[in-house]
Parts: structure tokens; sequence; C-alpha cells
């Protein structure tokens, strides 16, 4: 599965996901690093669940983490097209966005 940033620095690139686990955060040690207003040294962790699917989990960031403007608490089950956001970076779980489909 791919995660597809639609704005700040990384707007219009994506990561694919691997492993069993990914951290993201500032920090230059995580899997995922974003430098973005709001988001914290290490912010938050994607869980590879059985059957593919990626769990959520914030890990007590200052801000939080939203999953289609839900404030999560905890951990959230991610499902394709679920949009993400982070501080001030948001973006898209396995699907790109429509004009990078529609290409």
């Amino acid at each position: 599965m791919k995660i597809y940033f639609i704005n700040g620095l990384l707007k219009g690139e994506h990561i694919e996901l691997f492993g069993k686990e990914m951290n993201i955060g500032r920090e230059t040690d995580n899997n995922i690093v974003i430098e973005a207003d709001g988001l914290s040294r290490y912010h938050a962790k994607l869980i590879k669940q059985p059957g593919g699917n990626w769990l959520l989990k914030d890990l007590d960031s200052t801000n939080g983490c939203r999953v289609n403007e839900e404030l999560v608490e905890g951990e959230r089950l991610l499902k394709k097209g679920d949009i993400i956001a982070m501080g001030d970076q948001n973006f898209r779980i396995g699907r790109a966005p429509r004009k990078e489909r529609d290409k």
C-alpha cells in the first residue's frame, strides 16, 4: 500500500509502505520524515495488520492525528482513500489523488 502526499513539501510524492511498522515524525530516524508545522518529533506509527491493512497509532503527539477530519484517540484501522492529517501535512492512504489517477 502507498501513501500519497496531498500538500506541503512532499506534495505530489508517494511512499510505499513496507515492513511491519513505520514511524512518522520530524526526527531523521523515523521511517517517514516529514518537516511540517504541527508534527511532533515522533508523531505516529503505522502498523501492518494481518490481511494487509494498516493501523494508525498516535504516539501521544502534541497536535494529534486526524483521519477523515476525526481526531484519532489511540489507534484507528485505515482503509483505502482515508485522508490523514498530522499537523499541516495531509496524505491519502492507498489511492492516488484524482489528478494522478487520471493520468
